[in-house]
Order: structure tokens, then sequence, then C-alpha cells
């Protein structure tokens, strides 16, 4: 209860962690290996959907300790290691491997045939994370534009989120958790 009261209160203890353009992350002042996630201008519908995938899916997206209306309590991710891989990572192919191959980066494994020893390691983990990204956003996808079709575009255009399901993957979206693990951030 003292994290949703905090919170709330947006009480000077909670510093601003970071931003992106649907949310903002607070920095937990009790626990300094977790942060606040606040979802803004998402319908009920869209918030409960990102939960219940975050909650199905805990080896490819942040543990998540609590949530209230409009926000979760997650595990905080090392992003700084994954900004550094990722970087290493395009520079190898020269040019951003995750425009083109998110979805299907098998297709990148004969860039990475010839790197060096560190740089493959670094290859092994993203693509295993990726692969495993790619089915979780295709069956979500699919299960977004079933309702679509089933509610009509008219109905579902009612809704607060009109959006069928874009992808936001990108540098900034993946992190390392204490053990090790390259986890993704969001959908």
């Amino acid at each position: 209860m003292r994290h949703i009261l905090l919170y709330e209160s947006f009480s000077p203890d909670h510093e601003q962690f970071s931003s992106g353009s649907e949310h903002t992350l607070y920095q937990d002042p009790v626990h300094p290996d977790r942060l606040y996630k606040r979802f803004e201008g998402y319908s009920l519908d869209r918030f409960n959907s990102i939960v219940s995938l975050f909650q199905q899916h805990p080896a490819i997206f942040p543990t998540i300790y609590d949530r209230g209306d409009d926000w979760i309590s997650i595990e905080k991710l090392d992003t700084a290691r994954a900004q550094r891989e990722y970087e290493a990572l395009s520079d190898e192919i020269e040019e951003d491997f995750l425009d083109e191959y998110a979805l299907s980066p098998e297709e990148l494994d004969p860039h990475f045939m010839n790197a060096t020893r560190e740089i493959t390691e670094i290859w092994k983990r993203w693509r295993m994370t990726l692969i495993a990204y790619a089915k979780i956003y295709f069956a979500y996808k699919k299960e977004k534009e079933d309702a679509y079709v089933q509610m009509g575009a008219e109905a579902y255009a009612k809704l607060a989120d009109t959006t069928l399901v874009g992808r936001d993957i990108h540098m900034d979206q993946f992190g390392y958790t204490k053990e090790g693990k390259l986890k993704i951030l969001d959908i």
C-alpha cells in the first residue's frame, strides 16, 4: 500500500528516471532496483493488455511487482549495457539492425558469421530475445486485429486506443537484469 500512496501523491521522493512518448518512469524511493512506469493516454483495455502481456512473458519483459490504475512497479534494468551492445551490433553490419530485422533476426545470421567472438556472443543473446519477441508480437498483433475485425472499424475506432499495433522497439527498449538476462521494455 505504501507504494500506491507514494506514487499517487507524486512526492518529492519520486525522482523521474526517464520518459517515452506514452509513459514516464520514476525511481522507487524504497527499492533502488525497481521503477514505477506510469502510462499516459492509454485506455484501460490497452493498459490491462500490456500488463497481462508482461506477466505472461516474464523472461522477455520486466518483472511486475505491483500495479495501480495507470502504473506498474517493474524491475530496473541495465539499459546502458544494452545500448553499448546495440551500437556494437549495428556497427558490425553498418546499419541500425532493428530497423529492418527486429521481427526476423535470423536474416542477420550471415552478417555475424565472421564477427569477433565478443560480437558473436552478443548476437546470440540478442537473437534469442528477438525471436521470442517476434512470436509474442505477432500473436499480440493478431489478437488486436481480430478484435478490430470482430467489432468493426467504427466500433473499434470509438475506443480510446485506436491504434491496432505498431511495434515500439528501438535501442532504448532493451536492458539487462542483474542476472544478465536481456529483456525488452515495451511491446
